[in-house]
């Protein structure tokens, strides 16, 4: 049995990068799966995270190389030396890592060259190649694909696909054949990170009970779509994406729901959004060919009729966020408890939040004016009945959001242990700085035990 989303339940929001760990940041390994236990341990169905493809610009997960595969930065070192494909003698001299923040050149300076000697002992043995093997042939629709342009950016010193020589540019096949040829021992490097990848994240999610776990996830795409071309294919290419995704995550959070209605179109030649268009999306007609699935819309910003109109078609839940209850724009009373819907997913705060403790207590920040974050702060009290000054309103809004109505519930681990805005993962509109939060130890039992005695008292509980 999976849990679906019309399930009353609860989870955390923790991505694999924050685990703590030696290797500089979090991944696929024991800390992932202590983690699991911890959270079925006090009754969470949910593990949210944020996307897992091979990371972009700015180290953003939501500036993916590719919408199939996975991070290598994700793949466990350990479980490569439990396996025989890493000495663990190897590992003992990883670098001290700075401490609660991810630096993503030292990590892939130090992860990356172990990845290479597992796949120079993988090349020496011969039992696992029938496994390999299986693993390319199941996803050669676009692994191949995605293994020549990993292939063909490193060896262009990583420089994006735009800079590449206009015949690479453009797909020519010969050039292709040729790179494909020149190329063969790096094509089959970048194949077996995936293969990797998806052994542990196996690994990750059968260690789990199925009938008391289920990891969610987001996905989110920065480029403009031809929707024209892709309802001809019968959006062949988004089918496939879907189906990706599902077989890692149990549901999948879309990230900017608005833009499947409309989305705003800026010509390439523009430095800034404020020149564009908008354009229609593609609507019900992308559901229908996907059929029966768990999305979670994320339905904030600027909800026309016609976006609520579409989510309520489909049955996909909305989003609440409850740090945006108690400001002054007209749509805030939306996100008060008392208003929320069961098809709907409340939040205290997302990744893109600052953390609720930082958000109630750090006023006149340059995000808020000072005086409009002691309006919010009041009415914060007042609302939730808070008598000692928002000492723990960490605690506070958890239990706001897990007593509502809404099926489910999710609080960042950030809220879970109260901390400040130095655990902030995310400042949007910012190029620096964000993606680099890390847990430096996993919740203490304290922590758990009341997460835990909350989740039972609301009716949340897996166990």
């Amino acid at each position: 049995m999976v849990f679906d989303l019309s399930e009353r339940a609860s989870g955390i929001l923790l991505h694999l990068t924050s685990l703590p760990g030696p290797h500089g940041c979090g991944d696929l390994g024991p800390q992932a799966h202590a983690f699991a236990r911890l959270l079925h341990g006090v009754g969470q169905h949910w593990w949210q995270m944020l996307p897992v493809g091979p990371l972009g610009y700015g180290n953003s997960p939501y500036s993916a190389h590719s919408s199939f595969a996975g991070n290598p930065l994700l793949i466990s070192l350990e479980r490569l030396a439990e396996e025989g494909l890493l000495s663990r003698a190897a590992l003992t001299d990883a670098p001290r890592f700075r401490s609660g923040r991810v630096d993503y050149a030292a990590t892939r300076a130090w992860r990356m060259p172990h990845l290479r000697n597992a796949f120079a002992a993988h090349g020496r043995r011969t039992g696992d190649h029938p496994q390999f093997e299986a693993f390319c042939a199941a996803n050669a629709g676009w692994l191949e694909d995605f293994a020549l342009y990993a292939a063909i950016k490193r060896s262009r010193d990583d420089r994006p696909w735009t800079e590449w020589e206009p015949e690479l540019r453009s797909r020519d096949r010969v050039a292709l054949d040729r790179a494909r040829r020149v190329l063969r021992a790096e094509i089959d490097q970048q194949r077996f990170e995936q293969f990797l990848f998806d052994d542990h994240w196996q690994a990750l999610r059968d260690q789990v009970p199925p009938d008391y776990f289920c990891a969610t996830g987001q996905r989110w795409g920065n480029p403009l779509y031809d929707w024209e071309a892709l309802e001809r294919t019968g959006f062949h290419w988004w089918l496939q994406r879907f189906a990706q995704t599902f077989a890692r995550f149990d549901a999948v959070r879309l990230d900017h729901f608005i833009g499947f209605t409309r989305y705003w179109e800026v010509p390439g030649r523009e430095d800034t959004a404020k020149n564009g268009r908008w354009r229609p999306g593609p609507g019900a007609k992308l559901f229908e060919a996907l059929g029966p699935a768990q999305l979670i819309a994320e339905d904030l910003g600027e909800v026309t009729p016609e976006v609520t109109a579409l989510r309520e078609r489909f049955g996909f839940p909305g989003m609440r966020v409850l740090q945006f209850a108690f400001g002054t724009d007209p749509q805030a009373r939306t996100f008060l408890p008392h208003n929320y819907e069961r098809n709907s997913v409340a939040y205290t705060g997302t990744h893109d939040n600052d953390t609720t403790f930082a958000w109630f207590h750090d006023c006149g920040s340059p995000q808020r004016a000072k005086e409009q974050c002691e309006k919010e702060r009041r009415m914060a009290l007042a609302y939730l009945g808070v008598k000692d000054g928002g000492r723990e309103i960490h605690w506070d809004m958890i239990r706001a959001v897990w007593s509502s109505v809404a099926n489910l519930a999710i609080a960042p681990v950030q809220d879970l242990l109260g901390l400040g805005s130095e655990a902030r993962m995310n400042l949007p509109g910012t190029a620096e700085g964000n993606w680099e939060w890390r847990l430096e130890a996993l919740p203490d039992a304290a922590v758990l035990e009341r997460l835990g005695e909350m989740t039972g008292l609301y009716g949340r509980s897996a166990r």
